[in-house]
Order: C-alpha cells, then structure tokens, then sequence
C-alpha cells in the first residue's frame, strides 16, 4: 500500500511524488523482463517512511510470514526440464506462473491507483503552493497604500450624487413612462370601442421600467420597444383613417344621390298636391253643378206645365250643355206641355247619368290621387329619416377623423420626448 503524510512541506511532497515516479517506472521495466521486484532492507532506508513496497517471497510453498527483503530471478520452466522430473517440474512451473502473473496484475493496480492518488496530491499540493505565493503576494502589496482618502472620498460623495440624480430621473421618466402608456391604453380601449377589430390586443402594461441605474439598458431596450409598439399603432390607426376616408367618400356619393332624390320627390310632391287641388276644385264645381240641376230636375217634375224663365245670369253658371237644352226649350216654348216635359225629363235623366259618371270617374282619380300622395308623404319621411342617420355618421366619422389626427399628434410627442429622455439618459451616465 502507499501512503503520504498529511503534514508533510510541500518539498518534501514534491520529493515523495518523483521518489514514486521512479519507482512505477523501474517495475514496469521489470515487468517487462519477467521479473519480480523485492526491495531490501537499504533501499527501504531510502524511501520515507510512509511510503513503501512490500512484495512476498516464492522461494518456499508455505504460506508467507515475514517478507524477505531481496532480489529474486525466476527461471523459465526450460531450464528445469531434465531427467524423469520433466512432466513434474513443468506442471509445478504452470503453477507458479499463474501465480506469479496474478500477483503482477494485483501489484500493477495498486500501483495505478497509487500513481492515481500521487497525481491528485500533486495537484492540490500545486494548488496549495499557488494560493500561499498569492497570499504572500497580496500581503506584501498591502503594506504599500494604492489609493488617496482625500480622492477616494471625493469620488465616493460624486458618485453618490450621480446615484441619486440618475434615481431621480429614473423616477421622473418611470411616471411619464407610465403616464404616457396609460393614455395610449385608453386610447386605444376608446378606439376598439368605436371600431372593434377581431384579434386585436393592446399595448404591453409597463411592469417595472427604469427601477434604478443599474438597469438603464433594459430601460432603453424596452422603450425601443414601446416605440415599435407607438409606431405599429400609428401605422394600424393611418390605415384606419384611410378605410374611413374612403366610406366617407362612399357616404359623400350617397348623401349626394339621397339629396337629388328627395329634391326629385319634392318636386313630385309639389306637382301632385297642385294636381289634386286642381281636381278638388274641379269636383266641388260639378258637385254644385249636380246639385243644382238635381234641384232643376226636381222643380220640373213637380211642375210639369210651368214655363222656365230664369234670369241670365244663373244661365251663365251652367255648362254648355245645360244652356242649349234651356235655349231649346225656351225656343220650343209654344209646344204642349206633355211633348216638353217628356223630352226635358230625358235629358235631365241623360245629363244626370253622364254627371254621375263623372262624378265616380274623378272620385276614383281623386282617390288615387290621394294614395300616391300618401305614398310619397311616407317616402319623404323616410329619406328625411335616412339624410339625418347619415348625417349623423357624417359627423361622427368627422369627430372619429379629429381623434385620429389627436392621436397622432400625442404619438409624436410621445416619441420626441422618448427620444429626449434616451439622450439625456446615456449623457448623464
């Protein structure tokens, strides 16, 4: 077995770890000639003395008692094959070389997990010689000062009031940061209200910006970001304006063509309310004039022989007809009485049927009439219900349009006063 003090210098280590060294050479060599290697009593002197090889004698079969320090050659089983002894002395060297290779093998590991430990002590005894030279090194450097009070103070006291400045601002731009995302989250909250679009999120929250000095660029990196942000939402919200835009035009054209109709219907309106009142005139006249010849006819059948003298002035109310009937019968004056009667009752009766028939004939326009106007009526409420409905989306695009314009204004400030804080971030640091 090896062994190695543990309080040893780390001379004497570096002794002890070469003394090894050679040893594990010199009995590989040995190895190599087929030879066993016993150390004596004076090369045991040699080594120190946690340190030693100890190895059995094969000169006797019987069990190993005390070890023989010295060097034994072993033969090869050739030089012993004389005589009757052949088979004998061959079977006894069979024996013994399988003993002897297995007793090599095992002296072969212990000696590489002896090298294996040796090397590990080497290593931490390096190691060790390594921080004793910096320790010495260190020692002796700190005898000699390196440094000024007077300026270590000073850097100390501007220091800490660049520390503090630096905290201050981050503060002031951690609350506009904050301020300023805030806005943009109403905003923008106020914009997906009035136009709601699938998939659409908004801006990140801010979660812990500009929380002191040491996290300056992370401040920096994330309002590169927001600024990303600021500039993507500006460009969705100009493609919004010019979707808004173009459906103010499309609603421009069609208030446009609502506005020609209801001016068209208008004008209807107008020539169909004179048109009717034309026709309500026309038929309160032949109304009287029904009246009064029902009320002639009347006369007539009452008083069949009376002569008809009227005045020429109800004459002249009458139609065209009804004043050649009378001439004809003022004519025919002389006539029996029996002869006129007959003849006036059918004309009456005639003209009677002919006023009826007019009379249902404008009664059924009239009616007509006053459908279509009821119908137009209903048309122009509509449109005049429609023109205010988009009026109404007229002026809300237009106050959507002013918002958008604000909007981009506030983006834009928000980015040159970003920007100002960038410079003077990096400046003050």
């Amino acid at each position: 077995m090896l062994m190695l003090g543990q309080e040893e210098s780390p001379s004497v280590l570096r002794d002890n770890i070469k003394l090894q060294l050679s040893i594990y050479a010199y009995l590989e060599a040995a190895e190599h000639r087929h030879t066993v290697c016993c150390f004596s009593h004076e090369a045991a002197d040699v080594l120190p003395p946690p340190v030693c090889v100890r190895a059995p004698c094969k000169t006797s079969s019987a069990p190993h008692q005390e070890p023989s320090w010295r060097l034994k050659r072993v033969c090869e089983g050739t030089d012993l094959n004389v005589g009757g002894w052949n088979h004998k002395w061959s079977f006894y060297l069979e024996i013994g070389k399988r003993k002897r290779d297995r007793e090599r093998t095992t002296v072969i590991a212990v000696l590489r997990r002896s090298v294996k430990k040796l090397q590990e002590v080497a290593e931490r005894a390096e190691k060790m010689l390594t921080d004793t030279i910096v320790e010495e090194e260190f020692e002796l450097k700190e005898e000699e000062p390196w440094y000024d009070r007077q300026d270590l103070e000073h850097d100390l006291q501007l220091a800490a009031e660049l520390g503090k400045s630096l905290l201050e601002r981050n503060k002031e731009l951690e609350q506009g940061l904050q301020q300023m995302c805030s806005s943009n989250q109403e905003q923008l909250q106020e914009i997906e209200v009035r136009s709601p679009r699938p998939g659409h999120r908004g801006p990140p929250k801010p979660s812990g910006l500009f929380m002191g000095p040491l996290h300056m660029k992370v401040g920096v990196s994330r309002g590169q970001g927001a600024v990303q942000y600021l500039s993507k939402q500006v460009d969705v919200l100009r493609q919004v304006n010019d979707q808004h835009a173009k459906v103010y035009e499309q609603l421009d054209v069609a208030a446009r063509e609502l506005e020609q109709n209801n001016h068209k219907l208008v004008l209807d309106k107008r020539t169909a309310q004179q048109k009717i009142q034309g026709l309500m005139e026309t038929v309160e006249l032949l109304q009287t004039q029904v009246d009064e010849l029902q009320r002639q006819l009347e006369d007539v059948r009452l008083s069949p022989g009376r002569r008809h003298w009227e005045p020429r002035a109800a004459r002249g109310a009458r139609s065209v007809s009804c004043l050649q009937e009378l001439q004809n019968s003022l004519r025919y004056e002389d006539e029996p009485p029996d002869a006129v009667d007959s003849t006036e009752v059918a004309w009456w009766e005639e003209e009677r049927a002919s006023l009826q028939h007019s009379l249902r004939a404008l009664q059924t326009q009239f009616a007509g009439e006053r459908a279509r106007r009821e119908e137009l009526q209903r048309e122009a409420q509509l449109l005049t219900g429609e023109n205010a409905a988009l009026e109404q989306q007229v002026s809300g695009m237009e106050a959507c349009r002013v918002r958008v314009a604000e909007l981009e204004l506030e983006v834009e400030e928000l980015r040159q006063l970003w920007e100002s804080s960038s410079r003077s971030g990096p400046a003050s640091t």
